[in-house]
């Protein structure tokens, strides 16, 4: 897959503007962080200098993004236990409505086999893009100080099953 680097940045910020409704909280600094994040793990230059510290990645490929990080060691989305190696997928938006986010996260599936994320409890266009892509609903969480109510869904292309 193809990871975004700061040329990418427009692109990236006008896809996630696109559907403000769901990424309305993506700020720019994030995506720069995302992008100086890949420079570093993939060794080529960024000309970004953001001062929070993440270990999320970017990809942008076919008009889609996604954002994701590894897990560096287990810890809790909601009530599902997450585990050291672990790919926690934050966001994935497309450009357009062609199928290309559906290609995409089956690319992604491919590089990462235990994939888990979180959305909220009433995106249901998300929610049965996910369930289209093999992903299985396995447990609650919340957001926003536990005002706003969310789902936890499970990929693991190696044998389907949650432990």
């Amino acid at each position: 897959m193809k990871h975004a680097k700061d040329t990418n940045f427009e692109e990236i910020k006008s896809i996630f503007k696109q559907h403000k409704e769901w990424f309305g909280f993506i700020r720019t600094d994030y995506i720069q962080r995302t992008l100086m994040n890949n420079a570093e793990k993939f060794n080529y230059k960024s000309l970004f200098n953001v001062k929070h510290i993440s270990n999320n990645l970017s990809i942008l490929e076919d008009d889609v993004v996604i954002t994701y990080s590894i897990n560096r060691r287990a810890h809790k989305i909601g009530d599902v236990n997450t585990f050291k190696g672990d790919c926690i997928l934050h966001q994935i938006g497309s450009k357009n409505r062609n199928g290309s986010a559906s290609r995409m996260l089956q690319k992604f599936f491919e590089e990462h086999k235990r994939v888990f994320l979180s959305v909220q409890k009433n995106n249901d266009i998300a929610k049965k893009f996910y369930e289209r892509n093999n992903m299985k609903l396995v447990g609650n969480t919340s957001f926003s100080k536990g005002t706003m109510p969310g789902d936890v869904y499970f990929y693991d292309g190696v044998d389907g099953i949650f432990e």
